[in-house]
Order: structure tokens, then sequence, then C-alpha cells
């Protein structure tokens, strides 16, 4: 996510830079190839513009671009752009704040492949000061709001691809997305919608201002996410809200949080801390939750949930967990009553540690009429193919106990 973010950022630097190159009028494939060598030298990138360039400046500074590709040197993260229409306030180039009024991407393709952890611990010196340096996206992002104002930024029929250590590939199309970000004072909202192996994805995220953040104000956030079909209709529709605040050793802390599935709402407490190694915490907990209503909500629809689930359970032997391998982090879950079909499980506590690469779960005694369960189980998020070792322990249980 990390570097997804930062990618983000150099390409929309790459769409200033572009605009305020108008003096090469990139007219030629000669002026155009050594164009693409300047910017790359700037930005650390290797950028191609491999299609026509024309400029517009009056009544706005305009560019359209086709045919863009850029890439790191060390080939982990590459982007393919069908085309870049953006437009500039022209007023705004004298007002030391650059005012952007729209930024379209066509087509845009984004993958990034998994980086080996051994060759990642073989970094020197100087590289590991310089990714310290944008250890923190936000605050990337912060500084780049701090510079100019992006007051729309669209993008149509896009592809996510993401490819593990294993080689196994997770794709998402057709990603149609809107983003504004007017300035650090306002609301920044943004939507997205996509598709991920015939499932479709909708997510709405908002925040009230990001300049309160920097003055270690609490800011609201609201989330929203949307699943059709989910793998279970505890994950259909997801909501998350609260405030943001950033803390004095840099951190984000969510307070006051709440999450909601089913309509069953959750206390929410969150911690990110970014760095070298980021790491998160995530706290949900209830006095009771009652989902009975899945039963009422999955009418008609059991043999698709059943499918979804059986599939779900077949993925597990390729799952990809590549994406934790560069993070720590701790889950907790405690749910004094939990009901479903009739059956009470009290005092539910779990908890999830990531750590170095080891993965941990741990099901406390959860109580269950007048039994008990316990669970234990454990991976290797390193592993090309991680396997999943545990116990499960339980404690005078009655079958009748599931069968009322």
């Amino acid at each position: 996510m990390k570097k997804f973010i930062i990618t983000l950022l150099v390409l929309l630097s790459l769409v200033i830079c572009v605009v305020f190159g108008l003096p090469f009028l990139l007219s030629s494939d000669t002026t155009r190839n050594e164009f693409s060598k300047g910017i790359s030298a700037v930005s650390g990138m290797n950028i191609t513009l491999g299609g026509p360039v024309s400029f517009s400046v009056y009544p706005e500074i305009g560019l359209v671009a086709n045919d863009v590709k850029l890439a790191l040197p060390d080939g982990n993260i590459s982007v393919s752009i069908s085309e870049i229409i953006s437009s500039i306030k022209l007023s705004s180039v004298l007002s030391g704040k650059i005012e952007v009024t729209g930024l379209s991407l066509a087509k845009p393709e984004m993958t990034i492949v998994a980086s080996d952890p051994k060759s990642q611990a073989k970094k020197t010196t100087q590289k590991v000061e310089k990714k310290a340096a944008v250890s923190d996206p936000f605050v990337a992002a912060i500084d780049q709001l701090e510079r100019l104002s992006l007051k729309k930024l669209s993008i149509s029929n896009g592809t996510f691809i993401s490819q593990s250590l294993n080689g196994s590939r997770s794709i998402i199309t057709n990603i149609n997305a809107i983003l504004r970000a007017p300035d650090l004072e306002g609301p920044i909202d943004l939507s997205l919608s996509a598709t991920k192996d015939n499932q479709n994805i909708s997510l709405t995220a908002a925040i009230s201002a990001l300049r309160s953040i920097l003055q270690r104000q609490p800011s609201k956030f609201e989330l929203a996410l949307k699943l059709d079909p989910a793998p279970h209709p505890v994950m259909a529709d997801l909501t998350a809200s609260g405030d943001v605040l950033l803390n004095e050793e840099g951190s984000y802390q969510i307070i006051d949080g709440r999450f909601t599935s089913l309509n069953q709402p959750l206390r929410l407490d969150a911690i990110y801390m970014p760095g070298e190694r980021p790491y998160a915490r995530l706290d949900l907990g209830a006095a009771r939750v009652d989902l009975g209503i899945i039963q009422k909500s999955s009418t008609g629809k059991s043999t698709k949930a059943t499918k979804s689930i059986k599939k779900a359970r077949s993925d597990v032997a390729s799952l990809d967990l590549s994406p934790l391998i560069d993070i720590d982090a701790d889950v907790s879950i405690k749910i004094d009553s939990f009901m479903m079909d009739k059956i009470e499980a009290r005092e539910i506590s779990l908890g999830a540690t990531l750590k170095n690469g080891a993965l941990d779960f741990n099901l406390a005694n959860v109580k269950i009429a007048e039994g008990s369960v316990a669970a234990k189980l454990s991976t290797d998020v390193t592993a090309s193919k991680p396997e999943f070792r545990g116990s499960v322990s339980a404690t005078a249980l009655q079958i009748s106990d599931f069968a009322r």
C-alpha cells in the first residue's frame, strides 16, 4: 500500500512536470525521448512518453499525453496509461499553489511485484535512509497538497496486478474511481468501484479535513465497503467511522470509532505507526452481537453463498500473504455475548499477532452452554506457500448444545 500511494504521488508530480515542460514542445519523437530521459532522471523512475503529446494554454493549461509508461528501477512497480488528460488553472501558476482542475487517467494498469525479504535485507545504508525519508505516505500526500489543489482525479477502466513471491497473480479490473482533494482545510472524498474474481467491489471514503490532523486535532472520517457476491453475509456491507488523530510520536490513531456489519455495531480503536517496518493495532469490541439475521437475509441465496464459501476454502492452499511480510500488527476482538442461529457463545476473546512474518491466532476459552472451546493457529507469511498449523480443544461440550 505504501508503494502504491507513493507511486500515485510521483505520477501526479510527473503530470505537473510535463505541463511545465511546455518550452520543449514535444512535437517530434527525438525531443519527446530526450524529455522522457530528463524527467526520468529527476524522478528516479524509468518514464516513457510513447504517444503524441499536445498542449493548450488558455483558458487553462492543458495536457493530453498518450501511451505513458513508468516503472521503478528495480521493476517492482510498473504503470502504463493509455491516456492522461490534465488541466491547470492558469492564474494559479503565479500564486505559489498549483490548482489542478482535472486529472483523468484512462485505462491505467499498475503492476506490483512482491520483493524477496532476503534481498530487501541486503539494501545499502544509503538506500535505507532514502526509504526512511518517505516511510510515511500520508505525510508525502499532505506535502503534495500543500503545494497543489486537486479538484478532481478520475480513473477509468483501470487494472491493478499484484504478483506474489510464489508467482501467483491477483488481478483487480474495471477500476473506476474519483478523488477530490481541493485543499487541506476542506473535505476529501473518494469513490471507487472494481471487480476481482467476478466479485464487485464498491468503496467510498471521506475525511473532514487534513489540516486539523496536522495540528494534532481529531478529524472525522467515514468508510463504506460493499462486496457482491460476498463470501459470507457478514462481509456484504461494512462501514466504519470515527475520528483520526496524529499523535506526538507520529502514529495515527482512530478514536471513538464504530464498525458495523449486518447492522451490528462494534467499538473500533486502531493505531498505525509508519516507519521502516510499520506497525498496526486494531481492537474491536461489543457487549452483544446477534447474527440470527443471517438466516433471514440469506433466504433464497443459500446455494450461492455455499458455493462462495467452498471457493474460499479451496483458495486457502494458494493464499497470498506476501502483503503482510513488511508489517507487524496486533488484532483483538472481544465480544461478551455472540448469538447465531439460537446458539450463544460467551466471553469471546480472539487475538492475532503478526511479528517478523510469524502470524499467530489465539481463541481463548469461549463458553458455549456448559462447555468451552479454545483454538490456536499459526503460519509463516514469508513462506512461498504458507502452511497453517494449529489445535482445537473443547471441554464439556454436548452435541445437543448445537442442535437446539
